[in-house]
């Protein structure tokens, strides 16, 4: 079986009987001239659910059913579901178009992940949050806000993806995401550590 969380020293109670597969997209993410029409696939038995809007799937989530087609820049993120199993990795892809003025000569870098993970009030870690006192100094106001704390907990998942100068991914992965620095953390652009 297996388990969300881990329960030292107490019964195990009731779990899972797998982990669903991680979808697979029939065209790699990248840097397209024209329409791109995407299919989904996962193991049989598995339904696929995706977002276009950077969230994380869930079972609310759409079902795949048919071709994605893409003609502007667009996000896709898949996951598979299945009756007494745990949801398996998502698989994040990011369309990108010329058409729709993406047109670099340098590298392109990717970072993608759930809009709440960066700025719900309770969670995101670029948020201000609930506990930000502005009426304290500058640097006791920064030590309040959720940009601040640190710690595994305050890690997000995340897909980091590079196209290189032609458009071509070089590399994709899910990755973890915290925000990085000391005092440069109460800079309205903050760095990430991956």
């Amino acid at each position: 079986m297996y388990y969300t969380e881990p329960t030292p020293g107490s019964s195990n109670g009731s779990g899972y009987k797998g982990v669903t597969s991680t979808p697979v997209f029939d065209v790699t993410p990248g840097i397209y001239s024209e329409t791109v029409t995407l299919n989904i696939a996962a193991a049989e038995g598995e339904t696929i659910r995706y977002t276009t809007d950077c969230t994380t799937p869930n079972a609310s989530s759409p079902v795949y059913t048919s071709p994605i087609q893409m003609s502007k820049n667009t996000v896709v993120r898949a996951a598979a579901f299945k009756d007494g199993c745990l949801m398996g990795d998502v698989a994040s892809g990011t369309y990108l178009f010329t058409s729709d003025n993406v047109n670099h000569s340098l590298p392109v870098v990717t970072l993608v992940t759930d809009p709440d993970n960066l700025w719900d009030e309770e969670t995101g870690i670029y948020a201000y949050g609930a506990e930000y006192d502005a009426s304290l100094p500058y640097g006791e106001a920064i030590a309040t806000a959720n940009y601040f704390e640190d710690g595994d907990e305050w890690e997000r998942p995340a897909s980091f993806g590079l196209f290189d100068e032609n458009g071509q991914r070089a590399f994709n992965q899910n990755v973890g995401i915290s925000i990085a620095g000391a005092f440069g953390r109460g800079r309205a652009q903050k760095g990430f550590n991956v």
